[in-house]
């Protein structure tokens, strides 16, 4: 009987390791230096991995060193990988082929552009108003319409306001005595 659960338990013990080495690395990684024209390492740069097949798109910015890195790509491709940053011309790179669990290396150089930004004017209202301050629940007229009531009083609405709490007698709003209250 001892033997019997022995081999069991070594039978067992023998496909459950075949399973864990059975689930390794699926995917695959870029990754790369960018400089300028001089060699000097750019950090700040936008790296856009996009999988030509898919269209799915994994984004990455350059850290100390110019360096980047992007993992949990798809095996295969191709990739289009474009590197872009404010005061440089970008640059595409198209037909990059990811192996499984290898990291594809691809460094880039990026020339000094000038850039013309195009100015944006905003224009807005405020949201507070100083003759007018505190919580304010805004209930439209189509919610009034849609939403139902016992008895078509006003009161049934004021339940919508986090601020308004029902419990007890009469209504408390933002925490004060129902006797202080306009409702």
């Amino acid at each position: 009987m001892k033997r019997t659960l022995a081999a069991i338990g070594l039978a067992l013990a023998a496909v459950v390791a075949t399973d864990a080495r059975a689930q390794g690395i699926t995917t695959g990684a870029i990754s790369g230096v960018v400089t300028d024209s001089e060699g000097r390492p750019l950090e700040g740069v936008q790296v856009a991995i996009t999988n030509s097949a898919t269209g799915f798109t994994s984004r990455t910015v350059s850290r100390e060193g110019g360096r980047y890195f992007v993992q949990g790509l798809e095996v295969g491709g191709p990739y289009n990988v474009l590197a872009r940053r404010i005061g440089f011309a970008p640059q595409d790179r198209g037909n990059i082929q990811v192996g499984l669990s290898q990291n594809q290396r691809l460094d880039f150089r990026l020339e000094a552009q000038a850039t013309t930004l195009t100015s944006i004017e905003v224009v807005g209202t405020p949201d507070v108003s100083a003759s007018n301050s505190g919580t304010k629940t805004f209930v439209s007229d189509s919610a009034l319409q849609r939403l139902p009531t016992l008895n078509r009083n006003l009161t049934d609405f004021i339940r919508l306001a986090p601020q308004v709490s029902t419990a007890g007698a009469g209504y408390s709003g933002g925490g004060m005595s129902n006797r202080m209250n306009n409702v």
